[in-house]
This record gives structure tokens, C-alpha cells and sequence, in this order.
């Protein structure tokens, strides 16, 4: 379950002005989720004509914004929440209101700094009330995150990442302090996760994708200890919220960077618990369309944590192969792919199987575990590599003819494959060795004639060149011999002393 970094907090839009004039009543001081007042609201006259002056301001900016004209409309933004934020320092029952509009037009405006410490001064505001406090705190997030992205694209900050163990390839976990910038918002996500329940906007999914992000930037620095309880943490408090996936997923990466199997292994079972545990919940609901959707999402992710729990013995196989248990690891393999033939890892199961019983020392078993790559899973991934190891086998036991019926096979059954100039070699090779000289000859200059091989190998390439002229020439074919010299002296790229004089020979003896 790869997951991707990304903004995970949603902003409202400013509101320029909000519905008919009245003046307001209620609180002494209007909660920060409101939008901003029409100017003909305010009955202070001071106060009026500068938020008259800031909205028209807005409006300004947004046309230049509109027109393509970035600068100005930034510049507009900036100077209209600096005096928005002017008016939040005044005794104005709107203070809280203008504070957050301000915060956010410094933040629309490219002013991330500026808009974060705003959101601050308004979460800590005496005078804010708890929506006020959660605005205040999404804001803040919301602008430390653009402010990480914008230090990402410069070059100054390390990006978040969630490679898993095996893209990190057994790479020892270096736990460090998270940067300046990542330590602030992972201070601004748990502030938000304390006041989400308060927020007018939908938070618990903006929750959510803070205490992920959270999870991820310890993740990110290797701080797994910590990564793990709060991930775990995600899974825990907001099993309903869309990113639950991303967070399973990169839990249980915890354990297998830190090469705890059998962590990894409970982990699976809590996970599935606790998916399960949601599945049944949304099941027992009324039916909605939304419901359906989760529903589905819920059943695909149990689907993966059962493929996962069942590539255990998998797992558990390849690192006995890596410890040089061969016998051990090929019986596990092999275990493995016989109780789960379905599965995605059942081929490399049986190819690594063969690996194994190469190990230890047993050629007939490593034999049989190819050939039932080969025959079970011929469009796998690594039935093309399964094939030339079998062919590899036959050149071992000196069974050349059939080696080289396997390596035209290859060429036959995958003619742009990874391998095919080691195919094309070997097969002439195999025939030359089995005394089939005159078709050794043919495949000879295939692959001299070759410009991807030759290329790749001019050496060989002039080897065998030379080779194919001398049996064609024997055999009577004047014409297939000149081909193979004329090849061999326009051969470039021969650094061996041998190979350079078959070139210097084959060009005399074209002119």
C-alpha cells in the first residue's frame, strides 16, 4: 500500500461580504468561522470605512489575480489582511472574524510566516471561544504546510516520504530531530487534532489527514517508536476518515523497517480487527450511496491486509534465503506457493524456491521448482529468468541441445526480452558445443549483426563473427561467410588484443 504526500488540510475561501444588513447581535464577540461582515453592518464609522476599504481591496486583487497578474494580486491580498488583522487588535465584536480573514488572505497572499503567527495570536487569543480556537489552529496548519511545500520546491527542506522496507533495501534507520519547519507544523497538526470536534468546516477529516501527516513526518525522520503510536493513533480515533488506508498501510511499515517480523505479523491481525470492526459498522447503517463507496474502500483494504498476511510465509522464506538456509528457505517457498497458488508473490515463491535447492545443493528439485514456474505462471514476471536458469541447468548436466532449444524458446516466446542478447549468444553457443556447427553459425551472426548486441559486447560480438565466417566458409557458403567478415570489419568498439586482430584479419580480407 504505497501512499503519497499531499496538502491534507482544506481552507474556506474569504468571504467578501455575507447576506442582507442588520446590525448583528449575540455574543460579544462573533465566533472565527463566520464570515466576514458587509461593511453597511458595522455601525462604527471608523471601523466601517476601513473594512469598506479592504474589501474593495480583495476584490482588487482577486481581478488581478483573475487577468493573470500574480504580483499585484499577491501584493493586493497582503496589504488587505494586514489590515485585516489591524482591525482584529480593535475592540470589535468582529476582531475574531477579521483575524482569521486576515490569517488566510496573508496565506492566499504567499505570506505563510505571516499567516501562521496570525493563526497563532488568534488559537491563543483569551477572547477566542473553541471555534475560534479550532479555526485559528487549521489555519495555522494549513499555512505551515504550504510553507513546507514552497521550502520542498526551493531545495531548503528534506520532502516527506513513506518508502517502505522494500524500497529502503535493509538501509539502517537513522532517527533524527524533524526539521525546523516539519517540527512546526507537526506541532500545529497535534494542536489542531485537541480542537477539531469545535471547527465549523467538516474537521474530522481534516483531523485525520493532520494527525497522518503527523505520523508521516516522524516516519519521514525514523523516528518509528514514534511514528507507530501515532499512526496506530489515526487507525485508533478516526477509523471513518479516508485516509484510514494510507495510515494501515504505513503502520505496518513501521515493523518492517525495523525488521520486526513478528510485529509485523500481530499487526496484521490488529489491523484486520480493527477494519473489520469498521466494515461491520458501516454495514449496520442506513444505506447511503457515501456508505456504499466506504463500504467498498473498507472491503478492498481487508482484501490487502489478507494478501499481505498470507505473503507472510513468503517474507518468511526470502529471509531464510538471505541467511543462507537454503533447504529451509526453498521448503518454505515451496509451502508457500502450494497453499497460496493465487497469489501475486506465488511465482517469485517457486523462481526463489529454485534458488534455494541450488543452495543446497539439490539440482533435480531446483530443476522441477523452474519448470513449475514456467508451467504454472508462464506470463509471470519472472517466468522469463525461470527459463534461462533452466537452460543454465541443461548446460550444467552437458545436455547442450536441449540448452539450446531453451534459449530459442526465449527468443521465440520474448524477442525484446531484458535477456535477449544473452539468449541470442548462448543458443549458438549451445549448438557449437552439441556439434550443430551450421546453425551455430547462423545464430552466430544474428547476434554479430545485431546492433544492440554488438554494442553492448563488440568483443564477443567479434568472436563470434570470426567463428560463424570460418564454419560458413567451410560449409561451402561463400556469401554468408562475406557477410559475417564485412560485419566483423565494420565491428567498432574492440578493445581486445585477440578480438582486434579477427577485425584487422576480416578487413583484409573483404578488400
Amino acid at each position: 500500500m504505497n501512499i503519497s504526500h499531499r496538502s491534507l488540510l482544506l481552507l474556506p475561501l474569504l468571504a467578501a461580504c455575507a447576506g442582507a444588513p442588520a446590525v448583528p447581535t449575540g455574543p460579544r464577540f462573533q465566533p472565527a468561522g463566520k464570515p466576514l461582515p458587509a461593511p453597511a453592518t458595522i455601525g462604527d464609522a471608523t471601523e466601517q470605512a476601513k473594512l469598506s476599504d479592504i474589501t474593495v481591496q480583495t476584490r482588487l486583487a482577486d481581478t488581478a489575480r483573475d487577468a493573470g497578474n500574480a504580483d499585484a494580486a499577491r501584493a493586493g491580498w497582503k496589504d488587505a489582511g494586514t489590515g485585516l488583522l489591524a482591525l482584529g487588535a480593535t475592540p470589535s465584536q468582529w476582531r475574531l472574524v477579521y483575524q482569521a480573514a486576515g490569517a488566510r488572505l496573508l496565506q492566499q497572499a504567499g505570506d505563510y510566516e505571516g499567516a501562521a503567527a496570525a493563526a497563532q495570536r488568534l488559537l491563543a487569543d483569551p477572547d477566542a471561544d473553541a471555534e475560534s480556537r479550532a479555526v485559528g489552529a487549521r489555519t495555522r496548519a494549513a499555512a505551515l504546510n504550504q510553507l513546507a511545500t514552497a521550502e520542498i520546491k526551493a531545495g531548503r527542506l528534506e520532502p516527506l516520504s513513506n518508502a517502505g522496507a522494500d524500497k529502503r533495501k535493509g538501509k539502517a534507520l537513522q532517527p533524527r530531530p524533524p526539521a525546523d519547519v516539519w517540527k512546526r507544523l507537526l506541532e500545529a497538526d497535534d494542536a489542531y487534532v485537541k480542537v477539531y470536534k469545535a471547527d465549523p468546516e467538516p474537521g474530522l477529516e481534516n483531523a485525520a489527514g493532520a494527525a497522518y501527516q503527523a505520523g508521516l513526518i516522524e516516519y519521514t525522520h525514523d523516528n518509528m517508536d514514534e511514528a507507530a503510536r501515532r499512526l496506530w493513533g489515526v487507525v485508533d480515533q478516526f477509523p471513518s476518515a479516508r485516509v484510514l488506508s494510507d495510515a494501515v498501510g504505513l503502520w505496518l511499515q513501521t515493523f518492517l523497517v525495523r525488521g520486526d517480523a513478528a510485529g509485523h505479523a500481530a499487526g496484521l491481525d490488529r489491523a484486520a480487527a480493527a477494519v473489520q470492526a469498521e466494515a461491520r459498522r458501516v454495514a449496520a447503517a442506513p444505506a447511503t450511496a457515501e456508505g456504499k463507496a466506504r463500504g467498498e474502500a473498507l472491503a478492498r483494504l481487508q482484501e490487502q491486509l489478507q494478501r499481505e498476511k498470507e505473503g507472510l510465509g513468503f517474507s518468511a522464506g526470502s529471509r531464510l534465503l538471505a541467511e543462507g538456509k537454503g533447504k529451509e528457505a526453498a521448503t518454505a517457498l515451496e509451502a508457500f506457493a502450494a497453499q497460496h497458488p493465487e497469489h501475486p508473490d506465488a511465482p517469485s515463491a517457486l523462481y526463489n524456491a529454485a534458488i534455494g535447492w541450488t543452495q543446497a545443493k539439490e539440482r533435480k528439485k531446483a530443476v522441477a521448482a523452474r519448470e513449475a514456474v514456467i508451467a504454472r505462471y508462464p506470463t509471470s514476471r519472472v517466468a522469463p529468468k525461470a527459463l534461462l536458469a533452466l537452460a543454465g541447468d541443461l548446460y550444467g548436466t552437458g545436455d547442450h541441445a536441449g540448452a539450446a532449444k531453451l534459449y530459442a524458446q526465449y527468443l521465440e516466446r520474448w524477442p525484446t526480452g531484458d535477456d535477449r542478447c544473452l539468449a541470442a549468444l548462448n543458443v549458438g553457443a549451445e549448438l557449437d558445443a552439441a556439434r550443430n556447427t551450421a546453425d551455430a553459425a547462423q545464430r552466430y551472426l544474428a547476434f554479430g549483426t545485431d546492433p544492440q548486441c554488438s554494442k553492448a559486447d563488440p568483443n564477443t560480438a567479434a568472436q563470434v563473427l570470426y567463428r560463424a565466417a570460418a564454419i560458413l566458409a567451410k560449409g561451402g557458403k561463400k556469401a554468408d561467410a562475406q557477410a559475417a567478415l564485412k560485419a566483423l570489419a565494420g565491428l567498432g568498439g574492440v578493445t581486445d588484443a585477440t578480438a582486434r586482430s579477427y577485425v584487422e584479419d576480416a578487413r583484409a580480407r573483404v578488400k
